[in-house]
């Protein structure tokens, strides 16, 4: 019963690794916001009226950089940016895992410390 109980804890451990490192991934594939970004249609549509004739033209020839533009794209950022579908970010994905992990590491540390001096009948 005791391997069995290391076993499930080794797992536990190993299913938060899982979600840590891949809601890591996918924060770094969607380009590492600092807050959760949906794309925005109505904003698209005014960037695209907005380019059509847009004061940046006048001063092309000058040489000047604009303004760096701000993509209107899904971004998973490590805090969310609201409630509702802007509360998924890496910090509540992950968070609960890493949370139930280190609840599971510190049981299996316990659990380890008391092999050695025998188990008590309650575990």
């Amino acid at each position: 019963m005791r391997s069995l109980r290391l076993l499930w804890r080794v797992v536990v451990l190993g299913c938060m690794a899982v979600v840590v490192a891949l809601t890591l991934l996918l924060w770094d594939a969607t380009g590492r916001a600092g807050w959760t970004k949906f794309h925005d249609p109505d904003r698209a549509q005014r960037d695209a009226q907005a380019a059509e004739g847009s004061l940046e033209d006048l001063f092309a020839d000058a040489g000047i950089e604009g303004l760096p533009e701000l993509e209107n794209r899904f971004q998973l950022g490590l805090a969310p940016s609201g409630v509702g579908e802007h509360a998924a970010s890496v910090l509540t994905i992950a968070g609960p895992a890493a949370l139930v992990g280190l609840g599971s590491l510190a049981s299996l540390a316990g659990m380890l410390r008391r092999g050695g001096r025998g188990e008590t009948a309650g575990s």
